[in-house]
């Protein structure tokens, strides 16, 4: 009888492995796609949203000022990434941005945390607007990070 139990437990384990497996995979591929789009609740803007925007000479040369001419202009603050990790403000960061989990009060910290542009009309999180491109709005909350840059 034990070694009938054994075998009972083994397959009701394993089933039940299955099932949490399959849970925690459907988890997995939601928290992806939430990694990159944002929180439903405030989405980040599609790379096609800004097709039309200006990049005039003065706001390209702005832009390279503080961010740098490698990062494509195009592509920044597309998708919950660390869009700041290589800019010109963030090259003489100092240790504190490679501490895990970073600290809300890191100088530089806002240069390891994902954001992504959004539109405020559709967010329910905290955005602030573009010190670099006029009528375009960022959030971090929406990447699930604190605001380091200007600490909201």
């Amino acid at each position: 009888m034990s070694r009938l139990h054994t075998v009972r437990r083994t397959s009701i384990n394993s089933a039940a492995a299955t099932t949490i497996l399959l849970i925690l995979v459907s988890l997995a591929r939601h928290t992806i796609a939430q990694a990159l789009t944002g929180n439903d609740e405030c989405p980040c803007l599609p790379a096609d949203h800004f097709r039309n925007h200006d990049h005039s000479e003065e706001t390209i040369t702005e832009f390279e000022s503080v961010v740098g001419s490698s990062i494509d202009p195009t592509q920044y603050g597309i998708g919950c990434l660390p869009h700041d990790t290589n800019a010109v403000q963030c090259s003489d960061a100092n240790d504190c941005t490679t501490i895990v989990p970073l600290p809300a009060d890191c100088d530089k910290s806002f240069c390891k945390r994902s954001w992504c542009f959004v539109d405020p009309e559709n967010c329910s999180r905290l955005s602030n607007p573009s010190t670099l491109f006029k009528g375009r709005y960022y959030s971090y909350a929406t990447c699930g990070e604190l605001d380091s840059f200007t600490y909201t």
